[in-house]
Order: C-alpha cells, then structure tokens, then sequence
C-alpha cells in the first residue's frame, strides 16, 4: 500500500505543478508576443527588434524591466504624428501658445509672429535672425 500511496502523491504533485505552471507558460508567450509587436511599432532596426525579443523570451520575468527602460520612449506613427504638429505650428515666443502657420499674430498674447523685411518686404517669422528672401538683417531680434 505504501507503493500506492506514494504514486498517488507523486500524481497529485505532477498536476498541482501543471495548474500552476501551465498558466505562467501562457502569460510567458503572451509576453513575448506583446513585446514583439511593440518593438516592432517602435523602431525598423531588425537586429534591436531581434535583441529584444530574445532578451525578453530568455530572461522573462526580470529582465522584461530591462526591456521597458531601452526601448524607444515612442512608437513610429507618434513620431510622425509629432513632426506633421511641428511642422504646422509656430510657437509664440512671448506666451509659448502653439499658433498655425498662417497667423501673423498670437491667438494668446496678440503678440507680432511675422515682421516685414526692411530690405525686400516680403514678410517672414520674427524670430529669423536673417530675412529668408534677401539675407538682410532682422535687426529686432
């Protein structure tokens, strides 16, 4: 009987250890494909996406930290999204409100964003240390 016994306490440790485990194993592939698919909306290097993936499949759970500190802060269409906001805006140098292209003044401050040239006419942001048409001078800077 001790025999027995023995074998159905081994059993019972066998399956307490695969409904523990068995779910840990899935949380570890779900993971590696979380990390995989964001390295991969966050950068086109295929040798630091391969890096991170292998970093993170080997070295799971600690070194998944890691992973969070070195991959890039921001995801490609955020970077994109970014420099079309950029490039459609001018920043108020007085007030620092964010204004369109086409203002020539301030919508916060009322403050001048375009001067004219003292040389051509033609006008141009204030903030040039030199007219983009002519070269001459702004010499209100």
């Amino acid at each position: 009987m001790d025999l027995i016994e023995q074998i159905k306490v081994n059993f019972n440790l066998i399956w307490i250890w695969y409904i523990l485990l068995f779910p840990l194993f899935f949380v570890w592939i779900i993971w590696i494909i979380h990390t995989a698919i964001d390295i991969i909306r966050r950068t086109d290097n295929i040798f630091f996406e391969l890096f991170c993936i292998i970093l993170v499949t080997f070295t799971w759970p600690l070194w998944w930290l890691l992973y969070l500190v070195i991959r890039p802060k921001f995801t490609l269409e955020e970077i994109v999204v970014h420099e079309a906001i950029l490039t459609s805006v001018q920043e108020c140098f007085k007030c620092w409100q964010l204004n369109n292209l086409s203002h020539k003044y301030c919508i916060n401050c009322w403050e001048e964003l375009k001067i004219k040239c003292k040389e051509c006419g033609k006008e141009y942001y204030r903030w040039y240390w030199y007219c983009p048409y002519c070269s001459a001078p702004n010499i209100e800077n």
